[in-house]
């Protein structure tokens, strides 16, 4: 299980924002789409906060790498398969209600403040799990996590305000793309693991995480600009305000796109009951060690840049709803892909599994089965977040964003906060194959619903 099954969906764009109120900001209404990535990246970057915050989301996107051993790591701690789910399940809420709230903080309070404060709550996270083992200690790690997302709503406006509209796909896949860098944690995580155990190896990395993300936050605080406090009606109280702007995004929000907003709620549980299950039951039921993991994750995020690049490109030419049908048509692969595995565990010749274990130990890992299902629904995920985003930026209001962003994820994560929990039960009770069956059929009502919409 990864990170968002405790917070949010780690396939989402991480940590982007915006504020409009910026004199150095590019023209966001710019009417002649650039003809070459070099004009859409000088378009891109001519908003000078926007390298500052590229490379310090970089830092806390390649850290998220430890988040695919989380349930892993938990297990080694002695925590069962329903106690995690529960956790998982308590945590998002808690993440759920924080977010709706920093939907409205994000219009209403300095955004250069939350993303600056955004990054001490992360360092701060990591610490603690460093440093501490003990369940009640743990929950508190997950549920300071959670209230990040009282800032992030307006932490990702201050950069979508910002960004040129006809270059958003190109300018938020950069950011996401900052996942790729986790190969480097995660080869420093197999390096570990051979002279620590994977639980001390795990801990170390998190400390790591935490001191250098604190350092991340120091660099934000110090060069960041701008990022003014929006305006709100003086003739209303904060509480009434609150509420009749966010049922107001509400409204605007399924008004505009209300196929997506059904498909995205769909996917949300079928994500969570994939991801709560796919690396516990490759370790546990099929045997793949967790150096075996850190291959199939490392080869996952090496192929994943230039795809993500691509994706942004092919969605700011060709339209989102084309992408978002050919990404998705492969999800139920995944799923028929993690349910023979117990019959059919590789799917390259044994002698080739046999030869590469030979060489380095987990690196017959990417000749399992189990590899291609994580492989491919670790790709999509990320590429069909990117599309929703994108979805999202092109069709809603450039005012009040942080508000409709927040309202968007809060439907998304009250979804998905009870799949983990859910999750853990067939899993426990009826078993794995009934959990990853379940997925597969939610999988294909959703490509039905992607094909209508094409029509």
């Amino acid at each position: 299980m990864d990170k968002q099954s405790f917070q949010e969906n780690p396939s989402a764009p991480i940590d982007i924002e915006a504020d409009n109120t910026m004199s150095d900001s590019p023209n966001a209404t710019t009417e002649e789409v650039s003809t070459t990535i070099n004009d859409a990246l000088h378009e891109i970057f001519r908003w000078k906060n926007y390298s500052v915050f590229l490379l310090t989301s970089w830092i806390v996107s390649s850290f998220m790498a430890l988040s695919y051993f989380d349930i892993l790591y938990l297990r080694t701690l002695h925590w069962d398969v329903l106690l995690i789910g529960v956790v998982a399940t308590a945590t998002s809420l808690v993440a759920t209600l924080c977010r709706l709230v920093g939907g409205y903080f994000g219009d209403v309070t300095n955004r250069k403040t939350l993303a600056i404060v955004s990054f001490f709550i992360m360092g701060t996270y990591y610490l603690i799990l460093g440093m501490v083992v003990s369940f009640e200690l743990v929950l508190i790690a997950y549920l300071l996590y959670s209230t990040l997302n009282l800032t992030k709503g307006g932490s990702t406006a201050f950069i979508m305000d910002n960004i040129p509209k006809d270059h958003s796909g190109l300018a938020l896949s950069l950011f996401t793309m900052g996942r790729t860098f986790g190969i480097i944690i995660l080869l420093a995580l197999g390096m570990l693991i051979p002279v620590f155990g994977f639980s001390q190896a795990m801990r170390t990395l998190y400390l790591t995480a935490g001191l250098l993300i604190m350092a991340a936050g120091t660099v934000r605080a110090t060069f960041l600009t701008g990022g003014e406090t929006p305006s709100r009606p003086k003739d209303q109280s904060l509480l009434k305000n609150f509420i009749m702007e966010n049922l107001g995004s509400a409204r605007i929000l399924f008004k505009t796109i209300p196929i997506i907003m059904l498909v995205v709620t769909i996917d949300a549980i079928s994500d969570a009951f994939f991801r709560f299950g796919a690396l516990l039951y490759t370790n546990e039921d099929l045997g793949v060690s967790y150096e075996g993991i850190i291959f199939i994750i490392l080869v996952t995020l090496l192929i994943q840049a230039p795809l993500l690049i691509i994706t942004g490109r092919f969605s700011d030419k060709f339209g989102v709803r084309r992408a978002s049908i050919v990404l998705y048509s492969l999800m139920p692969l995944c799923a028929i892909l993690i349910l023979i595995a117990p019959i059919f565990p590789l799917w390259a010749p044994q002698g080739w599994y046999l030869a590469a274990e030979s060489y380095l130990t987990g690196l017959g890992g990417v000749f399992t089965t189990p590899f291609l299902a994580i492989f491919i629904k670790t790709i999509n995920d990320t590429l069909w977040w990117l599309v929703l985003l994108i979805i999202v930026r092109r069709n809603l209001p450039r005012e009040n964003t942080a508000k409709f962003l927040g309202i968007f994820w809060v439907i998304t994560y009250s979804t998905k906060s009870f799949g983990p929990m859910i999750a853990g039960a067939i899993y426990s009770f009826i078993g794995p194959f009934a959990l990853f069956l379940l997925v597969l059929l939610l999988n294909i009502v959703i490509i039905g619903i992607l094909a209508k919409l094409k029509q």
